[in-house]
């Protein structure tokens, strides 16, 4: 169980419905609930589940509220395992870097002098998690589901579903697509769709929405204006402890709010939809799929 964030629940017909998730009934400002893993990395038989589970989030989001997934991983979990991985795949998930950050927490500090100097002569060696803890990355390639068979499980991955953005959407291109097919562009895998796509994913309104929302407390701060995005970092306690403003401005910013917490040992799921129905249906569809979650005990 969560850190006693989430609070026990007595419909115990409602508790069928939902299981394995635990909700926070008494939490009147959104709908919060929590998934218990048994470790980050998450066990091959839960993210079998987890991965299923997923899928249909992913549909309902997109079928019966018009939203879209945008993809981020922090940037702690690329480690020495995971590292070959994201640079393998960055060619083709274009990551850009920003800032994972939670509430009322600074932002990471620059290297110090003595830091560069050490790095210089190498008495250290660099750590990207060591100078830039809490920073995490966006993909600009439009493939949730690849990137979440690729990097989910390992406790750094979140998922924000958004509105469609009109900004993000590229205009008829004049060039006919005839052109493109000549060898000069095949032969190195070139896609101008994809390319343009990418470029204009750049334009997505959330980007500057999530500095105005986000980051009050951090404005001053030089690092600020250099900043592409500003993405909550959340756990269970902070929909709890936070004031009412700061969550209604994260509501703001997505609609739908999923996260793996180390911290809260499971998956964190969080938004203010009516949805309960169809998250409900989807639960009752993997039951009758014979896909089942077991619990494992840390």
């Amino acid at each position: 169980m969560s850190p006693g964030l989430i609070g026990t629940r007595t419909d115990t017909r409602r508790n069928e419905k939902l299981a394995p998730l635990r909700d926070a009934q008494e939490l009147t400002r959104c709908k919060l609930y929590w998934i218990p893993v048994g470790a980050f990395p998450v066990p091959d038989r839960q993210r079998q589940w987890l991965m299923a589970f997923l899928d249909k989030i992913v549909a309902i989001a997109g079928k019966t509220f018009g939203l879209r997934p945008e993809v981020f991983l922090q940037a702690r979990v690329i480690d020495r395992d995971l590292v070959s991985t994201f640079v393998e795949t960055s060619d083709r998930f274009v990551p850009i870097i920003g800032l994972g950050k939670r509430p009322s927490e600074p932002l990471p500090g620059v290297p110090t002098d003595r830091d560069i100097e050490d790095l210089q002569k190498g008495r250290t060696q660099f750590e990207f998690n060591r100078f830039a803890p809490g920073y995490c990355y966006w993909f600009l390639e439009k493939a949730e589901r690849q990137q979440r068979d690729v990097f989910f499980g390992r406790g750094g991955l979140t998922i924000i579903f958004l509105k469609p953005d009109e900004q993000t959407k590229p205009p008829a291109f004049p060039v006919p697509k005839k052109f493109f097919q000549h060898e000069m562009f095949t032969r190195f895998g070139f896609d101008i769709d994809s390319s343009r796509a990418r470029s204009y994913s750049l334009l997505d309104g959330f980007l500057d929405k999530s500095k105005q929302l986000c980051g009050d407390d951090v404005r001053a701060d030089p690092q600020f204006k250099g900043l592409a995005f500003i993405l909550p970092v959340l756990e269970t306690r902070h929909f709890f402890q936070e004031s009412e403003e700061e969550v209604s401005k994260w509501f703001q910013l997505f609609d739908l709010y999923i996260t793996e917490s180390p911290v809260d040992n499971g998956i964190v799921v969080a938004t203010r939809l009516d949805w309960e129905s169809e998250l409900e249906a989807a639960l009752e569809d993997l039951r009758k799929q014979g896909l089942s979650y077991t619990e494992i005990a840390r």
